[in-house]
C-alpha cells in the first residue's frame, strides 16, 4: 500500500523524487504513464498523487481531472502536478481541474515534501466520513449545499484540518460563489 504515486515518465526525476520521499519514512508507489496510474488508484480510496504534465499517451492535466471525478465518488485523490512547463496558462488550467499545487521543475525537494504532509493530514476514513455526513445534510435539506458552519468547526476541533487550511477553503468558495452567482442571468416573471 502507498500513501504516494508519483507518475513522471522520467526515469531521473521519478527516482530523484522516490528515493527523497522513501527516506522520509512514506510508501511511494511509480507509474511511468497515466493509464497505469489510474489503474493503480482503482485498489486506493485516498492517495496523493504526483504527476508530470506531458506524459505518453493521456496527459498529466486528464490523469488530474478523471482523479478529481473519483473524488465525487466518495473517493479523496490529492494532485500535486510537477512539470517543466512554466506558464501562467498552464498553472490556471491545473487549478480549474483542482490540482492540490503546481511545481516546476527543477523542484524544490523540501517544498514538494513539506506540500506531501499536509495532504497526508487528513486522515483517510476520518475525513471522507465527516465529509459524506455533510453531504447526506445537504441533500435531504438539513444545510446549505455549501460548507455549514458546524463542519467547518468539527472539521478543526476533530485534528482533520489545521485552523488556517480551513479558513483558506472557506475563502476560496466563497469566490466561487461569487464569481459563479457575477454569471446567473436574472429569471424574469411572465
Amino acid at each position: 500500500m502507498f500513501d504516494i504515486l508519483i507518475v513522471e515518465d522520467s526515469l531521473t526525476d521519478r527516482m530523484i523524487l522516490k528515493m527523497y520521499l522513501d527516506k522520509s519514512g512514506l510508501r511511494v508507489g511509480t507509474a511511468t504513464n497515466a493509464e497505469r496510474a489510474l489503474e493503480i488508484t482503482k485498489q486506493y480510496q485516498s492517495l496523493v498523487v504526483i504527476t508530470d504534465i506531458v506524459l505518453p499517451g493521456m496527459s498529466g492535466f486528464q490523469l488530474c481531472r478523471k482523479l478529481k471525478q473519483c473524488n465525487l465518488n466518495d473517493r479523496d485523490f490529492s494532485v500535486i502536478i510537477c512539470s517543466s512547463k512554466n506558464n501562467k496558462v498552464d498553472k490556471l488550467w491545473a487549478e480549474k481541474l483542482g490540482a492540490d499545487d503546481y511545481f516546476t521543475k527543477p523542484f524544490d525537494l523540501e517544498k514538494i515534501f513539506k506540500k506531501v504532509k499536509e495532504l497526508l493530514i487528513l486522515p483517510e476514513r476520518g475525513y471522507l466520513t465527516l465529509l459524506n455526513d455533510e453531504r447526506r445534510k445537504s441533500k435531504e435539506g438539513i444545510s446549505t449545499n455549501t460548507i455549514s458552519q458546524g463542519f467547518k468547526s468539527r472539521l478543526v476541533e476533530e485534528k482533520y484540518l489545521p485552523r488556517d487550511l480551513v479558513r483558506d477553503l472557506c475563502r476560496k468558495q466563497k469566490r466561487e460563489r461569487e464569481n459563479y452567482s457575477s454569471f446567473l442571468v436574472p429569471s424574469y416573471k411572465k
